[in-house]
């Protein structure tokens, strides 16, 4: 109501000396300020130009939305740059940022990193189990002593079992995320406060700590792929008496191997994400009444539906399954995962023999590569084969999921990736189910189920 009391209001209202917003509202609750009158004009001024949402990852039902927006135009009338903001994201659409002049695409590298903070109640999702031990393993066979390492002819590692009905993977889980008993690590939920932090950024793991001793231990939500919007949370005893901030610390691992830690105080309450970017911060104080927007019908066009290569909608990304138990430090284990990944499609050198130190059975990546390099398989998609990551779960200690696209022009799809031998490798099941979009087919490797790069 305040919002629709103040763009009437601002219709109607005139200039005064200084150029600036000069706004009362008798609406028998209050008066508004002039930064909510600011805001809404500023608003006004902005035209939706594009929006994502980041399905597909088990967040505990916290649904990250970013808008974008670009200057309205109307004729030859441009909204001025101090007109209007950029960027405002949104999680379950009850917590609102400001709107904020930060990246206006996803792959806006020249804005920088950058953070917003909020708390909510919530749930914390999964069996709660104290983190793997500092040994991390390294070896599947002492994870599981009935993992058989070497494959039989013909079949490669993570093959599952024809005769079984639920097929078996590395890890001695089944495909379903469920043990060998059938327990799914995933289950059953309690409430709690959760601490968010929404970051932007590129080429980077990132994790969200804290040491307050009213911490309720999860399993590994915390630590992510950045590659442009992601959400982080802590989780707190729904009853603790945690003051006006608790602290929380976030770790990025950068892609060249380098990290940074930022000390962080989260405001505890409210329904606002507060952005704590300085430089992305939109000056109220420039819009005044020479922003009006003057009448007419809007120029701006809606964006086209983003598409593949092939020009088909890019669909819903799949759904993660809920996490197991994590490894010791999930973040520098998702890094050494992802780096796997970007490894196996580095476009640089895409037949490499270097790869086979990235993919689960080396010897056969060997075969599979001089197929390869014999009919140049991969070379006509060399432009295509940059990843984007989105979010990951480990399923296990030696096994981590992650939803990625190749592309960035391909579809969402989840790759498996394997600790063996203390080296994190890209499934065979995933790479050649990826080579499938290429019309390659593995010999004796039963793909990873789609959807793929193609869909």
């Amino acid at each position: 109501m305040l919002a629709v009391a103040a763009a009437v209001a601002l219709v109607g209202s005139g200039c005064t000396g200084d150029d600036s917003i000069d706004v009362v509202i008798d609406d028998g609750l209050g008066v508004t300020d002039r930064d909510t009158a600011a805001m809404d004009l500023a608003m006004d001024n902005g035209y939706a130009s594009a929006s994502r949402s980041l399905e597909g990852a088990p967040f505990d039902g916290l649904a990250l939305d970013v808008e974008y927006f670009e200057p309205l135009r109307k004729g030859e009338w441009v909204a001025p740059e101090r007109c209007t903001f950029s960027t405002r994201v949104s999680v379950n659409g009850e917590l609102m940022s400001q709107g904020f002049n930060g990246p206006r695409n996803d792959d806006d590298r020249e804005a920088g990193d950058g953070v917003l903070v909020a708390t909510t109640n919530g749930v914390v999702s999964g069996d709660i189990t104290d983190p793997a031990p500092s040994t991390a393993i390294d070896d599947r066979t002492e994870a599981d002593p009935t993992t058989t390492i070497e494959a039989p002819a013909g079949t490669t590692v993570g093959e599952p079992d024809p005769n079984s009905e639920t097929p078996v993977q590395d890890d001695g889980s089944s495909e379903d995320g469920s043990g060998e008993d059938g327990h799914s690590p995933g289950s059953g939920s309690r409430p709690a406060l959760l601490a968010l932090a929404v970051v932007h950024g590129h080429d980077q793991v990132v994790e969200l700590s804290t040491e307050h001793p009213a911490v309720v231990p999860s399993n590994a939500l915390e630590a992510q792929p950045l590659d442009g919007w992601n959400v982080l949370r802590v989780a707190f005893e729904p009853d603790a008496d945690l003051g006006d901030t608790v602290p929380v610390t976030l770790r990025r691992i950068h892609s060249d191997g380098t990290e940074t830690s930022e000390a962080l105080d989260v405001p505890v309450g409210g329904s606002e994400l507060t952005l704590l970017t300085e430089e992305w911060a939109f000056d109220l104080n420039g819009v005044d009444d020479t922003c009006r927007v003057p009448g007419g019908s809007i120029d701006n066009q809606p964006p086209e539906p983003r598409t593949d290569i092939l020009g088909s909608p890019v669909g819903d990304a799949p759904d993660l399954p809920e996490p197991g138990v994590a490894p010791a430090d999930p973040a520098a284990a998702a890094d050494e995962a992802l780096r796997s990944l970007r490894a196996m499609y580095d476009i640089t050198d895409v037949y490499a023999a270097s790869k086979r130190d990235h993919v689960e059975n080396p010897d056969d990546w060997d075969a599979i590569r001089r197929e390869l390099i014999a009919d140049d398989i991969v070379g006509p998609y060399m432009s295509n084969l940059e990843p984007e990551f989105r979010s990951s779960v480990f399923i296990s200690p030696t096994e981590a999921h992650i939803l990625y696209r190749v592309g960035p022009s391909y579809q969402w799809e989840i790759g498996r990736v394997l600790l063996i031998d203390g080296r994190w490798r890209v499934a065979a099941g995933t790479l050649c189910r990826d080579l499938s979009a290429a019309s390659y087919r593995c010999s004796g490797v039963i793909n990873d189920p789609p959807p793929g790069p193609l869909g």
